[in-house]
Parts: structure tokens; sequence; C-alpha cells
């Protein structure tokens, strides 16, 4: 239809002009009935969202063409599912968010704003809520259509002081997505496919923690999906990713990890209940989730061990070095997902001579390996296609997500962990999240009331 549209507009422009040529050329034609002056604000200066309309016509569709959506637009979105619009403060501080940490960064690596104006998405759509596929138990994080839309979701509990959080919902998605649209330009490459050949799983990777798909040689669980989410997955996380955290990734996928069949509830109390009969050497540890880990270690060494007999993690708690996981799958059974090691009859580990672990390698899979070789492959695509530097975009995103030293090492808190620059104190004594925001807020003076 809109094909159709403009070529009768067109056809009209043609006759017009035709006729004016001949007859009505020397006709005063009067003042426009629309606004010519490029100067005068369209805006509507009494509605309170003035500052942050004005903020998305300067920063979005004038210099790229590009619709930023936070209202609600019901057609916009999938209508099969229970959605909800995003908050006006939430929208503001993404908005800001996504000009500085993928806009401003394409920009500065890519030295101008030609690259995006010919590669953005044209339309960036706002939901306040989570998007959930509950026949599947997974959710959509964000999703890009055809290389023109991109959706981001959870918007409403969108939390500047949880790095993490924000990472996985918006900063990775952000690049994930954008990594299908220029995927969609250039194809990746064909020997990226076979890197991880015969390990694709489009409907079990939710039942796997990311560190059974590390091991396996894949960046996230959901990179296990398909090829092109692995893709997007490799570019994505190695740009967000700090250094610690990518190094523990690396040293995750260094190791073999097998699933421990539990079954249901009571199978998964019985297997407890005979290996504390069996082994009395048992702690009880409150984790950072608040919950209580079961912790197991050999006589007189006070050294944590892995899974069913090891140290058992509730699945999805951040923590530097998780042994192994207790999942709940699709199905309602637990599952353990641990690390590999060396176990006697009763399938109690097997240590060394000096107590430590005894780790097996049976897979013939190094995922480390294989995670630096999908890397490299994306290095080398991003140069040859879009002449734009892997770690360059790495470098960037992370000095403007985390502090640094003079040296340009990551300043670390007490814990050892990074820290947040959004939620840092700045030399003229705000945030940086604060002085972000100030890029819309400052104009709340203009409000017409």
């Amino acid at each position: 239809m809109k094909n159709h549209l403009n070529i009768l507009l067109a056809a009209i422009a043609v006759v017009f002009m035709a006729g004016a040529s001949v007859s009505c050329s020397d006709d005063d034609l009067g003042a426009s009935i629309f606004n010519t002056d490029p100067s005068q604000d369209i805006l509507d200066k009494t509605q309170s969202t003035f500052p942050l309309d004005s903020f998305i016509k300067a920063e979005y569709l004038e210099p790229y063409n590009v619709k930023f959506v936070y209202r609600y637009d019901d057609k916009g979105t999938d209508m099969t599912k229970n959605l909800t619009p995003a908050r006006y403060d939430k929208s503001v501080d993404l908005a800001v968010l996504t000009k500085y940490l993928w806009y401003d960064v394409y920009n500065t690596v890519s030295g101008g704003q030609t690259f995006l104006k010919q590669y953005s998405p044209r339309i960036i759509q706002l939901i306040g809520s989570k998007n959930y596929n509950a026949s599947q138990g997974t959710e959509v994080l964000g999703d890009a259509s055809s290389g023109v839309k991109i959706n981001f979701y959870n918007v409403n509990n969108l939390d500047v002081s949880d790095i993490a959080m924000m990472n996985e919902y918006f900063f990775k998605t952000m690049h994930h997505e954008f990594a299908h649209i220029l995927d969609q330009t250039y194809i990746h490459p064909t020997s990226f496919n076979t890197l991880s050949q015969g390990h694709y799983d489009a409907s079990g990777w939710s039942d796997r923690p990311d560190s059974l798909s590390a091991g396996s040689g894949f960046t996230s669980s959901y990179a296990s999906s398909s090829t092109t989410e692995d893709w997007a997955e490799t570019m994505a996380n190695y740009i967000t990713r700090d250094s610690i955290s990518w190094k523990n990734l690396l040293n995750t996928a260094s190791y073999d990890w097998e699933t421990y069949e539990l079954g249901k509830s009571g199978d998964y109390t019985d297997s407890l209940r005979t290996f504390n009969n069996a082994r009395p050497n048992v702690k009880y540890v409150r984790n950072e989730a608040g919950k209580i880990d079961t912790v197991y270690y050999f006589s007189g060494q006070y050294k944590v061990r892995d899974s069913i007999y090891y140290n058992l993690r509730v699945h999805g708690v951040t923590a530097q070095e998780v042994m192994g996981y207790l999942k709940t799958t699709s199905s309602g059974k637990y599952n353990v997902y641990r690390k590999m090691i060396s176990r006697d009859a009763l399938g109690l580990p097997i240590p060394t001579a000096d107590w430590k672990l005894n780790y097996t390698h049976n897979s013939g899979i190094n995922g480390k390996n294989v995670i630096l070789q999908k890397v490299e492959l994306v290095r080398t695509y991003l140069k040859e296609h879009y002449n734009l530097s892997l770690d360059n975009l790495r470098k960037e995103v992370q000095n403007r997500t985390y502090v640094t030293n003079p040296d340009g090492t990551f300043a670390l808190d007490k814990d050892g962990n990074v820290v947040n620059k959004l939620t840092s104190v700045q030399e003229d004594g705000q945030t940086l999240i604060d002085q972000l925001r100030n890029q819309v807020y400052r104009l709340n003076s203009l409000i017409q009331k």
C-alpha cells in the first residue's frame, strides 16, 4: 500500500508541476499552510513529556531518522502477550543510556555518524514489562524485526545501580540485536557455523546453565540455540563483559561439565540424605542470593567442593567460581550440572594427593579455545566488512560502563568486583547517570503550564 500511495502522489506532483509550467507560472499562491521555518519547534511545550520528546528529536530522529518509541503502541507489540507501557522516568534513563553506550560508542569507533546513519534500526521501541514465553519457560530480553526495529523489554525494572542486570537486559541486548542487523547485511562466515556443529539445541538450551554451555564453546546458553544466536551472543558478550567476568567465563569453559539427573523433589531430598549419612562433614552457608548452600568438604580440609557431592549453588547466583548448579528443568525435574571429576563407585569425589579435585576431560571439546576462535572470526568480520575494530568497541563500552584507574585498569571494590561508573560521583559532584539524565531534565523549565 505504501508503494502504491507514493507512486500516486508522485503522479499528482508531476501533473501539478506540468500544469503550473503552462498556465500558473506567474500566479502568487500566497503563504504556505505548512510550517516552513526549520527553527520553529513543532513539539508541544504544554506536554509534560516535552523534555524527552525534544531529546529524542535532537538525538535520534534528526541525525539518524530513528523513531524512539516509549509511548505504548499496541499495534507495534506482540498482541498475543500481556505487555505494559514503559514508565516515563525509566524511558528517560534508557534513552540517554542507549545514546551513551551504543550510538556514541559506534560514532567514536567508526569516526562519525555516517556508519549508524546507514545501519541503525529505524525504530527503537520500549516495553515496560518482561516478555515471557510461558509455554517454553523462557524470557525474551529483546528482539529485532528485519533489521528495521528493535524492542527492549523489562524497562520498568531498569536499575542503574545493578550493572549486571543492566548488561543482561539492555547493554548486551543492544549489541546482540545490532549484531543481527549487521549480519543481515553481510552474512557471517560459514566457518563459524562449523565450530560447534552438532552441539546446537533449539529447544533444550533453556534447561542448561551458562557454565555447561561454556564447556561446549558457547558464551551463553542462548548462544547454543542456533548459529545466528551464537554469532550475536559471541559479539555482544565480548563487547560488554568486563575483563574479570570474561576471564571467569573462559576459565569455566576450560572444564568438562555433566548433567546429574535427580528426578523429582523427593529424589533430590533422598539423594542429599544418603550423602549426608555417608559423609558427616557438611556445613550450610548463606549465599549471595540469601539462600542456603550445602557445602561438602573432605575431612580436615575446609575447602569448598563441587556439586552433589560438591558445593551446590542455586542456579543463576553470580560467583567467580561456581562448581555446580541445581536447576529445575522445564519438565519439573531437578538436575545438577557439575564439573566432571574422578569419582568412586558411590559417585563420591576421589581427591588428588594434595586434597584437590581431580578434573577429567572426556568430551574432546576445549570450550575456551572454541570461544576464542569464534571471537577471532567476529573480529575479522567486522574489520573486513565494516572497518570496525571489535576490541576498540569493547574498550569504549567498558570505559563508559566501569570506573578505570589512571593506568587504564579497572578499579575494584573491596570484594574484587568492577565498579559501576554510572552511579559513581564525578568531579562536579554528580553521578554520571545524573549528568546523562540532565540532557533531558534540563528542558523541564521550558514546559509551558
